[in-house]
């Protein structure tokens, strides 16, 4: 068999975007548990008078992000 049979096996293909697709949406499910506990157990809170914004595509800050956290004593 020609060792380049490998390349064309379709179901090869399909089961490597299988578990890239699982992985992103693991990393996906973890980094909103992270954001969601964060959001949770902080008060977020940012001075925008300090904001420089710089327009590309989408606004992001020129300056970066300054944000302080504070425990919430609920």
């Amino acid at each position: 068999m020609d060792s380049h049979c490998r390349w064309y096996n379709i179901q090869h293909a399909i089961l490597e975007d299988d578990y890239i697709a699982r992985g992103i949406t693991y990393n996906m499910l973890s980094l909103k548990t992270t954001i969601s506990h964060v959001i949770r157990r902080f008060r977020i809170t940012a001075d925008i008078s300090i904001l420089v914004l710089r327009q590309v595509i989408l606004l992001r800050p020129a300056s970066g992000q300054h944000i302080s956290l504070e425990p919430r004593i609920d």
